[in-house]
């Protein structure tokens, strides 16, 4: 006789029903006893877009924000790297060609993101520590067939009511595996060509971009992938990547 799958979608707060402070608040506290002045520069790049921090509080929430926190004004970028240059292209060196002014502006957007990473492995460490002094839910019974999607990081379904591994799927990472973290916001490219070239009729160049501008373009692209690619998490490849797993979905 066939026996249906139960398939049960677990959040952060199976996490904090079993009295585990995993919430992104638990976090961000985290954060401020380890490194006060990284909370501080992620809270200016907030305060930016007018986003309160404390108005943040899961991780959702969160994830949204990170996808306009990047989100910049690229004129105004370009005007603010020309005016903060040498505008003798003869005499320019590069600390102070507008391409250098541009680059300084994506740097610490970039540290930023990775440095709230690099906690995150000490962080679990001590939510791992902590399940040892928790106990099952005698509320919660799993059938034996249950299949688990799991958005935590945390393994309390492993540890504290013992599921084999290959019946959960740890969609964002866990304990001692890589952790993914950021948006799911479509790629935008701010430039599509560069040089902005016009033509007439018989295909003369009207108008374009001149030679520095095009560089502090295509530069503006280079940084915007490389801060898409340090915020962006690539939901639909996740998919493709577990879909082994999501088979056993199917009847």
């Amino acid at each position: 006789m066939y026996e249906e799958k139960v398939i049960y979608i677990i959040g952060n707060g199976f996490d904090k029903h079993h009295g585990l402070n995993t919430s992104y608040e638990n976090y961000k506290s985290y954060l401020k006893n380890v490194n006060p002045f990284l909370v501080e520069r992620f809270d200016y790049y907030l305060g930016l877009k007018d986003i309160r921090s404390e108005d943040i509080n899961k991780w959702s929430e969160l994830e949204v924000y990170l996808g306009y926190i990047t989100d910049f004004d690229y004129d105004e970028i370009i005007d603010e790297a020309f005016s903060s240059s040498e505008t003798d292209i003869e005499r320019a060196s590069y600390w102070h060609d507008p391409e250098y002014n541009v680059d300084e502006i994506s740097k610490d957007l970039i540290n930023i993101m990775n440095e709230i990473k690099s906690y995150f492995p000490d962080w679990i460490y001590t939510i791992e520590q902590d399940i040892f002094n928790k106990v099952a839910d005698s509320n919660l019974i799993f059938p034996s067939n249950s299949l688990f999607l799991s958005f935590n990081y945390t393994l309390t379904l492993e540890r504290l009511y013992s599921i084999p591994s290959e019946r959960i799927l740890h969609i964002h990472g866990k304990f001692n595996e890589e952790y993914i973290l950021g948006h799911n916001n479509n790629k935008d490219v701010p430039f599509s060509h560069p040089e902005n070239i016009q033509m007439d009729n018989r295909g003369d160049v009207v108008y374009g971009d001149d030679f520095r501008t095009v560089k502090v373009k295509e530069k503006i692209n280079d940084i915007y992938e490389n801060i898409y690619a340090c915020y962006y998490k690539n939901s639909e490849q996740l998919i493709k990547d577990y879909s082994y797993f999501f088979k056993q979905f199917e009847y």
